[in-house]
């Protein structure tokens, strides 16, 4: 990690891999920390067919499924778009409990323009999300703000309130909230 936060990126990639060899209990840890250097090396296919691989060989991971679902969304396009929403929802599937995963799986819809399916997952986001002995702000927040745009959007304004004041509540100044609200 060292290398990683010095970004010597070559010298982390390498420390990693040895690990991986040399340590494979943890091979999980090491492979999501070579996603990481994949990640900012932009060796973004590799990034996103590793994680691909341990969230085959690790379906129940939520830590596997959180990344691989971030990947798909961060490489979302219209010609991939059928493909990934796909592998989000296997994500979902595997993981039906995880908020950040139907959060996730929001975006894809939301980017998509699927408003529909976008504000069905965030709302199921939220409350598994809610569940949680400690809920995670940045799911429940993003959540919100997927299903207060929709909201707006379909004119149901009364909705579209509630969760930007709830939005605000977390962050006062959040521009989306108070767009929203405003």
């Amino acid at each position: 990690d060292f290398y990683f936060r010095s970004q010597k990126y070559d010298e982390a990639l390498q420390q990693f891999q040895l690990g991986l060899k040399e340590d494979a209990k943890n091979a999980l840890h090491y492979n999501e920390r070579l996603i990481a250097v994949y990640e900012k090396t932009g060796r973004d296919g590799d990034a996103q067919r590793l994680a691909k691989g341990l969230v085959d060989k690790n379906p129940k991971d939520t830590t596997a499924n959180e990344l691989y679902a971030g990947l798909l969304l961060q490489n979302l396009k219209p010609s991939t778009s059928t493909q990934s929403l796909n592998e989000l929802r296997t994500l979902v599937q595997n993981s039906p409990t995880d908020g950040a995963v139907h959060l996730d799986l929001a975006r894809g819809y939301f980017g998509t323009r699927q408003p529909d399916k976008a504000i069905t997952e965030a709302l199921d986001a939220m409350q598994y999300e809610a569940k949680r002995q400690s809920p995670r702000s940045g799911v429940m927040l993003n959540a919100r703000l997927i299903a207060g745009t929709v909201y707006e959007d379909r004119g149901q304004h009364a909705n579209a309130l509630e969760q930007a004041s709830l939005i605000l509540q977390m962050e006062p100044n959040n521009p989306n909230g108070r767009l929203i609200r405003d």
